[in-house]
């Protein structure tokens, strides 16, 4: 190998390394509010990054990383449901599973949350966790999800009226 090819391969080391740095949480609070369990999520955000890694020769371009690396984890987490023939089981008491900052709420308040979002359509479920487990901008969830960035926005912000509404509902 050449001194060239070397230095190559070491600042796309360097290069997804940062990359790694700057995503692995989105990825893994994005996973874990999908599957549920940590051990899991730590798994699958693991192989997320793996496959991004051994692939990142297939991107074709950097501005379109975080919906491409979200497609791997939306993949590895379907496979993962696939081998183990069953839906996402998940934990109302674990704290860390309802929100990135389990401080900023009361718990009781995001529990009841928690299970108006489980009554939601699976599609509306993702657009809650890619919004606020993983944190995206409505950019690239749009991408992620193929659709129009500002119809993403506008769906967003009519089912967070509709989740408010039915909060307050339940709460009287």
């Amino acid at each position: 190998m050449s001194a060239t090819q070397e230095l190559s391969i070491e600042l796309a080391q360097v290069s997804f390394s940062e990359l790694y740095q700057a995503w692995v949480q989105p990825v893994y609070r994005y996973t874990l509010s999908r599957v549920g369990r940590t051990a899991d999520a730590e798994d699958l955000t693991s192989q997320t990054f793996l496959s991004a890694y051994e692939k990142m020769h297939t991107l074709r371009s950097e501005s379109h990383f975080a919906a491409w690396l979200f497609t791997i984890a939306r993949n590895k987490i379907r496979d993962h449901y696939r081998k183990m023939n069953r839906k996402p089981q998940t934990d109302l008491e674990n704290p860390e599973m309802l929100s990135a900052d389990p401080d900023s709420t009361p718990l009781e308040e995001l529990v009841w949350v928690r299970r108006l979002v489980e009554r939601l359509p699976a599609h509306e479920q993702e657009l809650i966790r890619l919004r606020y487990a993983a944190q995206l901008d409505f950019v690239t969830i749009a991408e992620i999800l193929g659709k129009n960035a500002a119809a993403t926005r506008k769906f967003h912000y009519r089912l967070i009226q509709k989740l408010q509404k039915q909060l307050e509902v339940a709460h009287d």
